[in-house]
């Protein structure tokens, strides 16, 4: 028998194998050591062992089911994770796909020599190495392509694939197995695939090049749209990338990023110097720009403050806020107003442009101050390729010569993948002109919306040749279709060509990063013989209001079939104590914020050996 002291009074209590299981609770329902009062048999219970789940290996016990859920490796579940308007590439350095029956889980082992990123899925790499994929070689060579896509009407969707060498194209509802579609080995063939209901359709591909030119092309003819065979758009596409670490960097082939080239999955600190081809993007040397965007992973809430430099000019966003801007062909220092940050994932984008220098580049993006990681970088660990809403880009360019009539006009239609709920928030230009006596030439853009723009006057030029320059515009202007109209002002037998036009729109909008409502559901736990539940605590990121619910059974096998109980943060569970339990979590999320469950945990007491 153990004394104990409650209140002031000596209680003396032995734990029994049945109710009352040891001393009486005091008048207020406590009881001493932070044992538990049993209220009906106002005895004390034996001591409470408490089941906590809050790293990565407890989330992830066998049997924990996850609805558009991913367990982060911090240690704690969050919503799924895409990149939106972007498929997932993965290089191989072997041809791989030798026919149309190869199965995918010859692809799925294979050694991986990169990833990147693909904004549609029409690719054509010539005789040329994949860019962006770290492979070596452009022949003996296969890329897999994974992402989803939104299939909106119910009914039979055509599916055209075109490939060189040889490719194929699985395609799966979002909890069925995959079924091969179509396939391709240096031919169009079309496929069918019935779609029950309207969402999201997991797709994986894989496209082999033993050696010559290289591409894949897959189109869709829709149910509910007539006009046959068309391009997916980029609210159609997306890659989930929450088992990805690194950022989404993307590369410009000129300066202000435009003249979009490809995209790598990159895991950089944002503090090292760029040379000629960075990350494997076949930008050059002189002329290029660079856009890196991910979520970064903050530990620790608080204000920050952040200090870039850089080889030419920058920006930088924090959550869809500017907070950095100077984006200019000298070099440049910025130091960022204090952020307030909340513990959690957070959107950062950075742009880097160089104009016309043949010195390496660099950027260095610090934490001038703040709870953690003062002085240093953000780490690269902690930063994943999530592209949010509040600052994305669209782009199209064109490099076909058009010539321009001696004394006349030609004209050059650029037309943009826009997102219907798109907001322009940055507008960025660029054209190369070619002629013997360049003051003769001007150069205006008729944008989708708002006035004509100047961007080459007659006589803005002297010299004679090739002629690059930009321009941005009115963030008012930015939309789909884009015209570019060059001019030639003097009649003397000499005619002029508009070799390059581009535009690259920055703009809040498109389709949200996360789902709007995930639930987890943890595995089955034998607790032993239970006979009192404590109270359930949890505690969650970026948001304050979770849906939790527990369910206890007899065997583990039985608890499928028991309903769940609800259950409010500190309350006690209003089950049944039984031997095996299992908890589940909802939350809902607006689709741009990556709401969390950090942990959880909860009180029970077993019956005395």
């Amino acid at each position: 028998m153990r004394p104990t002291l409650l209140a002031g009074v000596l209680l003396v209590g032995c734990y029994n194998p049945d109710a009352p299981y040891a001393v009486a609770c005091s008048e207020n329902g406590e009881c001493p050591n932070g044992q538990l009062c049993d209220v009906d048999t106002n005895t004390c219970l034996p001591p409470l062992t408490v089941w906590r789940d809050d790293t990565a290996a407890d989330f992830g016990q066998t049997g924990a089911v996850l609805n558009d859920a991913a367990i982060e490796p911090a240690g704690f579940v969050g919503p799924a994770a895409y990149l939106t308007g972007r498929f997932k590439l993965t290089g191989i350095a072997n041809a791989l796909v030798t026919n149309p029956n190869t199965p995918w889980d010859k692809i799925a082992g294979a050694p991986v020599a990169g990833v990147g990123f693909t904004r549609d899925l029409s690719m054509d790499f010539g005789i040329d190495t994949p860019e962006g994929l770290r492979l070596t070689s452009g022949d003996d060579i296969t890329v897999a392509v994974e992402g989803e896509l939104y299939l909106d009407a119910p009914g039979v969707w055509g599916f055209e694939l075109d490939a060189n060498d040889v490719a194929f194209v699985d395609i799966a509802p979002p909890s069925g197995d995959f079924k091969r579609v179509v396939t391709s080995e240096r031919a169009t063939e079309t496929g069918t695939f019935d779609v029950a209901t309207p969402g999201w359709y997991r797709v994986r591909a894989a496209f082999s090049d033993a050696s010559g030119s290289m591409s894949f092309q897959l189109r869709t003819d829709p149910p509910n749209r007539p006009g046959g065979f068309r391009d997916f758009t980029s609210d159609q596409i997306r890659a989930r990338v929450d088992d990805l670490a690194g950022y989404v960097a993307d590369g410009f082939g000129f300066g202000y990023l435009t003249d979009y080239d490809a995209t790598a999955l990159v895991a950089d600190s944002l503090d090292s110097s760029y040379d000629s081809d960075p990350f494997g993007l076949l930008l050059g040397t002189s002329t290029w720009s660079m856009r890196w965007s991910g979520q970064v992973q903050f530990d620790a809430g608080g204000d920050y403050v952040f200090h870039i430099e850089s080889h030419r000019g920058h920006r930088m966003w924090i959550d869809g806020k500017l907070v950095a801007d100077a984006f200019l062909n000298t070099d440049q220092q910025s130091t960022t107003m204090p952020v307030t940050l909340a513990a959690g994932w957070h959107d950062v984008v950075v742009d880097l442009t160089k104009n016309g220098d043949n010195n390496p580049s660099r950027l260095s993006v610090r934490v001038e101050s703040g709870p953690a990681w003062a002085g240093q970088p953000i780490p690269a660990d902690h930063v994943r390729p999530v592209m949010g809403r509040s600052v994305r880009w669209a782009s199209d360019e064109n490099a076909t010569d058009v010539a321009v009539p001696d004394a006349g006009s030609a004209s050059r239609t650029l037309a943009i993948d826009w997102p219907s709920n798109a907001v322009p928030i940055a507008i960025e230009t660029a054209y190369e002109i070619n002629h013997t006596a360049q003051a003769q030439m001007s150069v205006v853009v008729d944008p989708p919306a708002g006035a004509n723009q100047t961007l080459l006057a007659a006589g803005g030029l002297t010299g004679t040749g090739r002629a690059v320059d930009y321009a941005s515009l009115p963030s008012a202007d930015g939309g789909a279709g884009w015209t570019f109209i060059a001019s030639d002002s003097t009649l003397d037998a000499v005619t002029g060509v508009l070799s390059h036009a581009a535009v690259t729109i920055v703009y809040a909008g498109g389709t949200p990063p996360f789902p709007t409502s995930f639930r987890y559901e943890s595995h089955v736990r034998e607790l032993g013989d239970v006979i009192a539940f404590g109270v359930l605590r949890y505690q969650l990121r970026q948001t304050e209001t979770a849906t939790v619910q527990v369910r206890t059974c007899d065997t583990a096998d039985a608890c499928a079939s028991e309903p769940w109980s609800e259950v409010a943060n500190g309350a006690k569970p209003s089950v049944a104590p039984r031997r095996f339990a299992q908890y589940a979590v909802e939350l809902a999320t607006d689709g741009d914020h990556p709401t969390a469950l950090d942990w959880i945990e909860l009180a029970y007491a077993t019956r005395p050996n």
